[in-house]
């Protein structure tokens, strides 16, 4: 087996500085490539991102409310926008470098180290970045009501703060499975 894994990230090598990484995946050994990995999918991954982009229009419309009314804490919706579009830019980031260095099929899992720790700090960071907007999210529902309108449809800041709180959900699992799939690839 540490033959295989020295194999393993020799290949990686010279895929890096050789041949492309999907020529060099299709010579990997199975056996090396740990389980969690096949969880980390570009696919996987977008599933998250889509989660986050539901999200963006009601923020988008809470800032534009204080941006027009008097909000107390009119910060409030702009920071928990920041929050959540610095979670998304850290999964769509890391997913295009998966499709760059893993292979272009959408299906394609991590196969190396680097591409998994990276994942690890992504989803990790995002959990950061969804806590930031929860936070804010609250705030503006405390100080600027539950509800409001805004271009004739009616958003509640309350659902808002729950739609954040479920979306965390995934990048507990994404983030362990970076984290094993990570290590278990060394001896």
């Amino acid at each position: 087996m540490k033959a295989l894994r020295s194999l393993a990230c020799m290949l990686v090598t010279v895929g890096i500085f050789g041949s492309s990484m999907t020529e060099v995946y299709a010579q990997q050994p199975e056996a090396v490539i740990p389980p969690e990995c096949q969880q980390l999918t570009p696919v996987n991954i977008q599933r998250s991102i889509d989660v986050l982009n539901a999200i963006v229009p009601s923020l988008n419309a809470d800032v534009a409310f204080c941006s027009a009314n008097p909000c107390r804490y009119s910060a409030a919706p702009t920071n928990a926008l920041a929050g959540l579009t610095y979670a998304r830019d850290k999964m769509v980031e890391i997913q295009t470098l998966i499709r760059n260095y893993g292979g272009p099929d959408a299906t394609e899992y991590v196969r190396n180290a680097s591409l998994s720790y990276g994942l690890y700090n992504a989803g990790r960071e995002a959990i950061d970045g969804l806590h930031v907007a929860r936070h804010w999210a609250t705030i503006s529902k405390v100080y600027h009501g539950s509800t409001f309108v805004q271009n004739g449809v009616t958003y509640s800041r309350r659902d808002t703060i729950l739609r954040l709180t479920s979306a965390m959900a995934p990048f507990g699992p994404l983030s362990s499975n970076a984290t094993m799939c990570y290590a278990d690839q060394y001896p």
